[in-house]
């Protein structure tokens, strides 16, 4: 027997799955200083069943778990799979390899296997028992395990002497062997405490047991006599239920009676409830008829109230237009007048055609002035009278070669026998002699003009 491979995933500095195989002979493992070769003997002693933290060189269990590094990120679990040649049956199991797992998490749950089959610890620690790789075995030597053994007392020297001769599986049967054994004995004890309780009552028992006997011997006369209680009343029974019968067949009669009273007046129910369908649908109907004639009578009266709004309106617009033609009326009248009395003003000032061209230029201008201030309304000044009065043009007449013009009213007599430059003038007659004095047709005209 001897190991063939050991496979690390997560254990300490082994991040990545590793698998190393040991061939026959001796199997050396070098390195330099760090370099994790201590931590493979410590993978064999922890697969095997090691509980110690400070023998895998650590402060807890959960320090056997990769923690990372910069560049890695940790492991969540450590897994460590040793397979053992089991050729020679050395181990009591019916495989000729032997795989024992311990799997870890950062939880602090453990799981244990063999060849992949769940299991508990003892029972791995069984099945290396005596072969001298167990936990505690002289198979795995550290450093400094020598001088240990050599300096320990003298029962863990023979505790390895035991291992190597095979005798540790019988030691350990024998110690569960006195465990049961004393457990036996401290369990014969308490029947033994537990009988001489029970001898020490056997004289009340004995009085229970006769109260007993007694009791049962009154329940049997009990029962016989509750049992002929109830054929009594069983008897009793059947008598009320011949009764009870007569009265049921009286019911039941009645009942058929009621029946067909019953089906008369579902008939009759069922008339009147075709009857009051055919009122509910002629009501309905009349209903409808009455939405639809006050349907009518709103938009008749909706119609009524704006024709009554339109006649207002019309009304209105009658009175307003009868106003505007009385207006219009007034002011063809005053226009009429106006033009009555402008064509009355106008013939006035028409000239004679020789007077025009052979008359005395002063004399024409006096009697036009003469007229134009006749025909001034009573009451009104000089003053302003160019705002008023407008100059009138008389139409030219056959032979004339200009039509003549009413002269603008002067402010007074004095103005009008006085030099040209005391004359005033309306803005009106400014303007249209600058406008006569800018055109030169106009200066040829005037000078022309006797």
């Amino acid at each position: 027997m001897h190991f063939k491979r050991i496979e690390i995933n997560g254990f300490k500095s082994f991040a990545e799955p590793v698998s190393i195989e040991f061939t026959d002979g001796i199997t050396c493992i070098v390195g330099p200083n760090g370099s994790g070769k201590s931590n493979v003997s410590d993978a064999l002693r922890w697969v095997l069943g090691e509980q110690s933290p400070k023998s895998l060189r650590g402060g807890r269990m959960e320090d056997v778990i990769f923690a990372g590094t910069a560049s890695r990120r940790s492991k969540g679990m450590a897994e460590v799979t040793l397979v053992i040649d089991n050729s020679s049956g050395e181990l009591a199991i019916d495989f000729s390899e032997v795989a024992i797992t311990r799997r870890m998490y950062r939880s602090g749950e453990s799981e244990y296997m063999i060849n992949r089959t769940p299991c508990r610890l003892r029972d791995i620690r069984d099945l290396i028992m005596d072969t001298g790789i167990g936990v505690e075995g002289y198979s795995i030597i550290g450093q400094g395990k020598i001088a240990d053994i050599v300096s320990n007392k003298m029962e863990s020297r023979r505790e390895i002497f035991e291992e190597a001769a095979g005798i540790v599986k019988y030691r350990n049967r024998k110690e569960d062997a006195e465990r049961k054994l004393d457990s036996a004995s401290q369990n014969l004890a308490r029947v033994n405490d537990i009988v001489y309780e029970i001898e020490s009552r056997i004289g009340g028992l004995e009085e229970d047991s006769k109260k007993a006997a007694e009791y049962l011997e009154i329940r049997d006369k009990y029962k016989a006599v509750e049992i002929n209680i109830i054929l009594r009343n069983i008897d009793q029974a059947e008598d009320k239920t011949g009764a009870v019968k007569e009265e049921l067949e009286e019911i039941e009669a009645k009942l058929v009676t009621l029946g067909s009273e019953r089906d008369s007046h579902a008939a009759e129910a069922k008339s009147l409830r075709a009857k009051a369908e055919e009122l509910a649908g002629k009501l309905e109907e009349l209903r409808s008829e009455l939405v639809k004639r006050t349907e009518e009578i709103g938009s008749v009266e909706s119609r009524r109230q704006l024709g009554l709004q339109q006649l207002d309106a019309l009304k209105k617009d009658d009175e307003r237009l009868i106003s505007e033609i009385a207006d219009i009326d007034d002011k063809l009248a005053r226009q009429a007048a106006a033009k009555a009395e402008l064509s009355v003003r106008t013939d006035e000032l028409e000239v004679p055609p020789r007077a025009a061209r052979t008359g005395s230029p002063r004399p024409l201008r006096a009697a036009r002035r003469q007229r134009t201030l006749s025909g001034r309304p009573e009451g009104s000044s000089t003053r302003g009278r160019a705002n008023f009065w407008k100059p009138l043009r008389s139409p030219r007449q056959p032979g004339q070669r200009y039509r003549a013009r009413a002269p603008w009213p002067r402010a007074s007599e004095e103005g009008s026998r006085g030099s040209k430059k005391t004359r005033t003038k309306s803005p009106e007659a400014a303007r249209s002699s600058r406008r006569s004095s800018a055109d030169p047709r106009r200066r040829r005209r005037r000078s022309r003009s006797p």
